[in-house]
């Protein structure tokens, strides 16, 4: 953008804009004004108003938008460079049902016979879903600790009654079930 003063005028993007005149530029709304310093006669544009510029679609200053990538943004003022800008708020950890979970916040995620427990933590280049453990998924959808017995488990599609949750050495994921007869 090119700003300078020109008669009684501001010239703003090759065009000659008249003392007291606004205009929209973009997700901003713009004036000419005319300004005394001592013996001094100043023109300048100054910002009349500003939003951010979310995809073509302008946005109020205080607008919150999360993305899918759990990424909280905020539409901001900054007096330092007299326009809007969308800044990082908060963010949170995405899990894969496309949930957001907040720094701190724990949540279960179950996949075949395993359940997954995880917690949101904030890193130096991001967030992180930390497992803090896994469990068996019964066949009623509850989580069984290592160690729990007696329960029903949903084995190679059959659904057997007196199982146990045990760590492996053999299974990816270092837990297995293991069912009686």
């Amino acid at each position: 953008m090119q700003v300078s003063g020109v008669g009684n005028g501001c010239f703003f993007n090759q065009t000659c804009m008249a003392v007291n005149s606004t205009w929209a530029d973009g997700c901003r709304t713009r004036k000419c004004v005319l300004y005394r310093t001592g013996n001094m006669t100043h023109q300048s544009i100054a910002p009349i108003s500003a939003g951010c510029d979310d995809e073509g679609v302008c946005r109020k200053v205080g607008y919150k938008k999360v993305t899918d990538t759990c990424m909280h943004y905020k539409c901001k003022f900054s007096n330092k460079y007299k326009d809007a800008f969308f800044s990082l708020d908060k963010g949170a950890c995405r899990a894969t049902d496309s949930q957001c979970h907040d720094i701190g916040k724990r949540w279960t995620e179950k996949r075949t016979n395993i359940c997954f427990i995880y917690k949101c933590e904030k890193k130096n280049l991001g967030y992180l879903s930390k497992m803090l453990e896994q469990k068996c998924l019964d066949s009623n959808g509850k989580c069984q600790p290592v160690g729990s017995t007696g329960f029903p488990a949903k084995v190679k599609g059959v659904v057997r009654k007196d199982c146990s949750c045990v760590q492996s050495t053999t299974q990816i994921s270092g837990i297995a079930i293991r069912c009686k007869g």
